[in-house]
């Protein structure tokens, strides 16, 4: 009975993550890809009793910090920072949509959505395109456990406002003028309210980790069968679930 409820979560899954990815899923209104209960990161060092015997608090590869907590305080913010410089990308491997990011030693990063549909019957443009540029910078890095570690997310500025909307005119490879409506969105893969990102280095068990992360960065390809550990670091957006790849150890 366990093994059957497995298989049909990790159906339902899939079935979320393979379907056509449009900028619906960028709008206010859009549903995160996994029902993944909103983790308390706000003061990870001081985690009472009770959080920490939640399922929600033991769930993120997170244990409750131990009483090293105040060495690991003195850990400067840019040598943590450094452990996961790199680029990362998030998707599902299927689609025309994707989201990539570098993260810089210093916290900041800077990074690009990209989501294509054809157009539906219309004669006003030919393509339809969710389109993000965005940078920012993550605050307040607190190591959690040996392989885990918790970034706030300061500030997200968009090169362009999210929500707008344009008529792009372009030429393709006949010459031919080709039109697109492009939506200026959110980063997807930050966005449904994030604050909070962990960080995994290379080596964390696999069995510690969320399942919604393990089950992303597997859709993108990152995981090899057999694997009991990461081989690459990885970033996860708690609340909605996101699980991104980074750079192989």
């Amino acid at each position: 009975m366990k093994k059957a409820m497995t298989l049909i979560l990790i159906a339902a899954f899939l079935l979320t993550a393979f379907a056509t990815t449009s900028c619906r899923k960028t709008e206010g209104s859009a549903k995160s890809e996994t029902p993944i209960t909103s983790l308390q990161t706000e003061n990870p060092d001081t985690e009472t009793d009770e959080a920490a015997e939640t399922p929600e608090s033991q769930s993120a590869g997170s244990a409750a910090v131990t009483d090293d907590c105040d060495t690991e305080k003195d850990e400067g913010a840019e040598e943590i920072f450094g452990l996961f410089a790199g680029s990362y990308y998030f998707g599902s491997g299927v689609g025309f949509w994707g989201t990539t990011m570098t993260l810089n030693g210093d916290g900041t990063f800077e990074g690009k959505f990209h989501d294509w549909d054809s157009a539906p019957n219309t004669d006003e443009y030919e393509g339809f395109e969710c389109s993000s540029v965005f940078s920012g910078r993550f605050k307040n890095p607190q190591k959690i456990n040996d392989y885990t570690y918790s970034f706030e997310i300061d500030h997200i500025e968009y090169e362009r406002e999210p929500g707008t909307e344009e008529i792009v005119v372009s030429e393709n490879y006949l010459g031919e003028e080709v039109k697109t409506k492009v939506r200026y969105s959110e980063a997807y893969g930050l966005d449904q309210g994030t604050t909070t990102v962990y960080a995994y280095a290379v080596g964390a068990p696999l069995a510690e980790l969320p399942d919604s992360f393990i089950n992303w960065v597997g859709l993108r390809g990152s995981l090899t069968k057999g694997d009991d550990r990461l081989t690459f670091t990885g970033l996860y957006a708690v609340g909605p679930g996101y699980g991104w790849s980074g750079p192989k150890g």
